[in-house]
């Protein structure tokens, strides 16, 4: 497949035992076209076996007890760290395989937005897990205290988030996950999210041949279409970010589904690096070869982000790397003092020799 290094969370959550009468049909129909764009080779471009998805769709799918509901906040973060654990194997004492990962989470049920202030990472969105009840609500997971959680763990070079879900507030603290950040090297996580309503809002479904088993959000249809038409978008628009194409093409996509009602779609990124879709359309990568210094030892090369793509203990003479078009910088004993310009070089396309 076009990324194997790159793996999806996907909960989908229909039944909630705990919520008299709420039961939706969407969910289980979202999740299932976001994974087919996923594993589709002009999609997402991921082995189907990087996919991981966490659903209940029919009663048979639980005991109706809604302390027992699955999938609670312990079956997401068990999926979650299997994904992690992969991708940190795969990528173990190698950075520049690591700079092409990717995790994507697309979450999709019943929402809020927990509005009661809570300690670290500001909430976003929160999906309601299924063990959540009418009584006693809030059983979430958030899906800030996620993003800032990847964002340490650091298992994945980019996060792309999706979650099709109202976003009512709800006086309770956000829940992020219960797993915990290990150690490890200092990276730069690159993450988007998008949510299917802006603040206080709530998020549309809609029937398609009056036939509820073919419900769909009305969020996870334009995502789709906007990410299927994603060369065509991104060609009108050089030099545009993917949250400002986003915040472009989701209002307009979804208002012919909305028939005068409103919902507004909202898409942030923590403006690390751009981020972008499609197999074809990859950014180019170029042939470097680094002549590095005579007997320099501990050479470390970071991106424009100041991850590190590459260390030698006792450098060669030369290396041959291949490289995105950017900004990058080479240090010498934690310093490029002493080298040419730094240590900084762009690399601007074709094949390039760097000197230092």
């Amino acid at each position: 497949m076009t990324n194997p290094l790159h793996f999806a969370l996907i909960v989908g959550i229909n039944r909630y035992p705990g919520l008299n009468n709420r039961d939706i049909t969407s969910p289980s129909s979202n999740a299932a076209a976001f994974q087919e764009w996923l594993c589709q080779e002009s999609g997402g471009g991921l082995p189907p076996g990087n996919v991981h998805t966490v659903q209940v769709s029919t009663p048979a799918d639980d005991s109706g007890d809604p302390a027992r509901a699955l999938p609670n906040q312990a079956a997401i973060d068990t999926g979650l760290e299997l994904l992690q654990q992969r991708a940190e194997k795969a990528t173990r004492g190698n950075e520049t395989r690591w700079a092409t990962t990717r995790l994507y989470l697309f979450w999709t049920g019943h929402g809020i937005l927990p509005s009661h202030p809570g300690t670290g990472d500001r909430p976003l969105a929160a999906l309601l897990t299924a063990d959540t009840r009418e009584i006693t609500p809030g059983a979430h997971v958030d899906m800030g205290g996620y993003l800032g959680y990847l964002t340490q763990r650091a298992a994945f070079r980019e996060v792309v988030a999706f979650a099709d879900c109202c976003r009512k507030l709800l006086d309770v603290a956000p829940r992020g996950p219960s797993l915990r950040p290990p150690a490890g090297p200092r990276r730069t996580v690159v993450t988007l999210a998008g949510y299917a309503a802006d603040a206080d809002d709530p998020a549309f479904a809609r029937i398609y041949d009056t036939d509820e088993h073919q419900a769909r959000g009305v969020f996870t249809a334009a995502l789709l279409d906007v990410l299927s038409d994603w060369a065509g978008i991104r060609a009108a628009a050089p030099g545009v970010n993917a949250v400002n194409l986003f915040n472009d093409q989701m209002p307009r996509r979804m208002a012919d589904q909305l028939h005068q009602r409103r919902q507004d779609p909202v898409f942030y990124s923590n403006n690390v690096a751009d981020v972008t879709f499609g197999s074809g359309h990859e950014p180019p990568v170029c042939t470097v070869r680094l002549r590095l210094p005579p007997d320099a030892q501990d050479v470390v090369l970071v991106d424009s982000g100041y991850s590190p793509l590459a260390e030698w203990r006792h450098a060669p003479a030369t290396v041959d790397l291949k490289l995105r078009r950017g900004l990058y910088q080479l240090t010498v004993g934690g310093s490029g003092h002493g080298l040419r310009n730094d240590g900084l070089f762009a690399v601007s396309g074709g094949e390039c020799v760097v000197a230092f």
